[in-house]
């Protein structure tokens, strides 16, 4: 499958439109968090437990959330209403 490099785009909003493409796409938990632990080895997102409750920030985007899979959900779902 070709896709879009998230690096070529230079709009925040666009990245973030590819990044959350690229999470939807993916089909089960353990893909999904592979993705984002890429993203963390690159820098490209943070991820802590402040309180108990998940923290994930990727692309001026924080949310939080009980566990990292909701929190992705969140952050997709911030992502897209950003970008409409």
């Amino acid at each position: 499958m070709i896709g879009i490099s998230r690096n070529c785009l230079t709009r925040p909003a666009d990245q973030r439109l590819v990044l959350v493409e690229d999470f939807r796409r993916r089909k089960t938990p353990a893909d999904r968090r592979d993705l984002l632990d890429a993203l963390l080895a690159d820098g490209e997102a943070s991820l802590e437990w402040p309180g108990g409750l998940c923290r994930l920030g990727m692309l001026g985007i924080e949310v939080h959330a009980e566990t990292v899979e909701h929190a992705l959900r969140r952050w997709c779902i911030a992502a897209s209403q950003r970008a409409a």
